[in-house]
């Protein structure tokens, strides 16, 4: 009895576990034999439009390779190559993509400028059901190179960046790129700095069409004194030093040459911008020389010829009826104040004089004050130009004209004369 027992409770044992192993839990899915609920085909990049080029890509220029799909499930990366004609455009973007956005997402997304020409760059797509499975595209831009013969080679700016150079307080961009024909150098970029910035530890970022860059410092340098430039290099602009960017081809056969000239606005520092001619006292009515007016400092980077002349002269006050200039032009004039240098050149830091001849009337015919003493006051403005031909420096306007190589950069230097005249009445 006791065995039929046994038996039939081992019997039964058996036909549990059985029952147990033929059974399958239907919530666990193979992934490499059970199809995927997200159809990926419908993600597939057929295309790969670019937000920067205005014309279809011809489909030799691009090759798309699809990514390998397991069972509806993305497995290795697909590829695209783009290739396009030379161009200047430093980035690109996605134009569009052909499936529904509601379905899936893209990562760059369209619009965004991710690519960079000879980089390679992942696309990522991800149903916005699924986000654990994506598809990926390494995408690569690929710009043809030009004959070097035919390399486009051209300085289009210069830019001082605070984030370069933490002592600026903003950023500083060239004023003017002028082209040169018939000169030894090809263009001459002009920049502008605050008075206080210091000109020897400037890094200097370039906005330029060429494949290598090199520079020097030295005034007229030849092909020995330029050396290779790397982004970040720190320069001195300092004057006597001439700092000159060659911009090179892929073979080096070709170059151009700018000079990089940086001056400040404010020039001149003027002891008084009011100055009374004689301390007050009348003025002789023949010719006559009054040496060191009043005495300046410059502030320029480059040299000053001495003897500068030829101010706008505005006469803002007179005892006469008509407002006729007494001063002669040339003779109103900045000079150095070295007995020691006959050079004729006021270097930065240097003192300098105002130098004025007058040659008024005898007397004066005054209409308002009788006869006695009057006030003779005039406005004189020197607009000075920086002439970068050779050696750069500050000269006058002669003539009113302004030759191609000179730059109007300076604020204008203004001072008031006040002058005490003979007056009478006719």
């Amino acid at each position: 009895m006791k065995t039929s027992l046994y038996t039939a409770l081992l019997l039964i044992t058996v036909f549990l576990i059985n029952l147990s192993c033929d059974t399958k839990d239907d919530s666990i899915i193979d992934p490499d034999t059970a199809p995927n609920s997200i159809d990926y085909e419908k993600a597939l990049l057929k295309t790969f439009p670019l937000s920067e080029i205005d014309i279809e890509l011809k489909a030799d220029k691009i090759t798309i390779h699809q990514p390998e799909l397991k069972n509806g499930t993305p497995q290795e990366k697909g590829k695209i190559t783009i290739e396009l004609e030379n161009n200047d455009i430093k980035k690109f973007s996605l134009k569009q993509v052909d499936f529904n956005t509601s379905d899936f997402t893209i990562s760059p997304a369209v619009g965004e400028k991710s690519i960079i020409p000879g980089e390679t760059i992942t696309y990522t797509i991800t149903s916005t059901k699924e986000t654990s499975i994506s598809l990926e595209y390494e995408v690569l831009v690929i710009i043809k190179d030009v004959h070097p013969a035919l390399q486009k080679l051209k300085l289009n700016g210069l830019n001082f960046l605070k984030t370069n150079n933490p002592d600026l307080s903003q950023d500083i961009t060239s004023i003017e790129v002028r082209e040169h024909t018939g000169q030894s150098y090809n263009g001459t970029v002009m920049v502008i700095v605050p008075n206080e910035t210091n000109l020897s530890n400037l890094i200097p970022t370039l906005d330029y069409d060429g494949r290598s860059i090199k520079f020097t410092t030295e005034h007229y340098g030849n092909h020995a004194d330029f050396t290779d430039y790397t982004e970040g290099t720190k320069v001195d602009f300092k004057f006597p030093n001439i700092v000159a960017f060659r911009l090179y081809n892929s073979d080096e056969t070709r170059y151009r040459e700018y000079r990089i000239l940086v001056d400040f606005k404010k020039i001149i520092d003027f002891d008084d911008e009011n100055i009374v001619l004689n301390n007050g006292n009348p003025i002789n009515n023949f010719e006559t020389n009054y040496d060191n007016v009043i005495g300046f400092t410059y502030k320029g980077n480059y040299p000053i010829k001495s003897h500068l002349s030829n101010p706008a002269i505005e006469v803002t006050k007179t005892p006469a009826e008509d407002p006729v200039n007494y001063y002669s032009n040339y003779y109103v004039r900045l000079k150095e104040n070295n007995p020691d240098d006959d050079n004729n050149i006021i270097n930065t830091g240097e003192r300098g004089k105002l130098d004025i001849v007058v040659n008024f009337p005898s007397p004066f015919i005054g209409t308002d004050n009788g006869f006695g003493l009057g006030g003779y006051h005039v406005t004189a403005t020197f607009n000075t130009m920086l002439n970068s031909y050779a050696t750069p420096n500050v000269s006058n306007i002669l003539g009113g004209g302004i030759e191609y190589l000179n730059f109007m950069v300076h604020d204008p230097i203004t001072i008031n004369i006040k002058a005490t005249v003979y007056v009478t009445t006719n």
